[in-house]
């Protein structure tokens, strides 16, 4: 089968950190409060939208993360994951 995989998105200061939950965008939390920031997810397919503009100023860096779930299957690899 196909492999699944969890997306998100985070907010980093010049410290390289994320300050808090307003800081991330995931499954659980899809925008980030007082930014543009935002994921939408459908089936197999996951979009951020970001508007640099409305990030708070002390943002450097947004680093987008993508983890394999194998909870299902722990044989899984990120090579499976169109396949």
């Amino acid at each position: 089968g196909k492999a699944e995989v969890d997306v998100s998105a985070y907010l980093l200061t010049a410290a390289r950190k994320v300050e808090g939950d307003a800081g991330m965008v995931f499954y659980g939390q899809r925008s980030v409060p007082g930014a543009n920031l935002s994921i939408y997810q459908e089936q197999r397919a996951a979009v951020f939208e970001i508007n640099p503009a409305t990030l708070p100023a002390n943002v450097e860096i947004i680093a987008f993360c993508v983890a394999l779930d194998t909870t299902q299957d722990t044989s899984q690899r990120l090579a499976d994951i169109g396949s």
